[in-house]
């Protein structure tokens, strides 16, 4: 979560910057511990497969899935098989100021205030988008992301996972083909091939060509 305006203090997290809102694509393998929020998450499952855990007990989520949680809310995943989610996150101040409104709107008043706080929800309200409304949703998740970051999220994510592996060549001795793995390219041939086209360098010239600038 380092490239959003997240920290996390033992098991909470929340907004250290003055953001209102941020939103991020996150993937989850095997679990994710239990934390909570500050802020107000809006979740919607695009990818692999995973159980929530909350109080409101084990939720198996696949996609299509949605959430909404409110601050305070414990939960945590399991058995996740690359799980992504796509989260909409704003504060707590964002609701009760220039989100006031939604209070008087029955669907968005149902979704961001008397439905959540349901006793039998404890503060999660569960949801499930029909393959249309869903291929509208992630068409617009994926607009809204290119519009802020300037290209596609495959395409943002290939440029993240080249930029890790550059910053591990020059910063750890990972063998190279374990620095492809740990960034999600485990072919090495593959690896190659992406790591080559950005920096017109294979990983072992860039290695022994920078690596000394760096350490000294």
């Amino acid at each position: 979560m380092s490239e959003f305006p997240v920290e996390q203090v033992r098991s909470l997290l929340h907004i250290v910057d003055g953001s209102l809102a941020f939103a991020g694509r996150y993937r989850h393998e095997d679990s994710h511990p239990a934390h909570t929020h500050s802020f107000v998450e809006i979740a919607v499952v695009v990818g692999g497969a995973g159980v929530q855990r909350s109080l409101a007990g084990p939720l198996r989520l696949t996609v299509g899935d949605v959430l909404l949680l409110r601050p305070g809310v414990w939960h945590g995943y399991e058995q996740c098989h690359g799980l992504v989610l796509y989260n909409c996150c704003f504060s707590s101040e964002m609701l009760r100021r220039e989100l006031a409104w939604t209070r008087e709107d029955p669907q968005l008043g149902h979704l961001l205030w008397s439905g959540p706080y349901a006793g039998q929800r404890r503060g999660i309200l569960t949801g499930r988008l029909d393959d249309p409304a869903f291929e509208e949703c992630v068409g617009h998740l994926v607009r809204l992301f290119k519009t802020a970051t300037g290209m596609p999220p495959m395409a943002h994510l290939a440029r993240q996972r080249i930029e890790l592996a550059a910053a591990r060549l020059l910063h750890t001795d990972e063998p190279i083909g374990q620095v492809g793995e740990s960034v999600g390219w485990p072919d090495p041939n593959y690896f190659a091939r992406r790591f080559r086209s950005p920096y017109g360098l294979s990983a072992s010239t860039y290695r022994a060509r920078f690596t000394h600038a760096v350490r000294t």
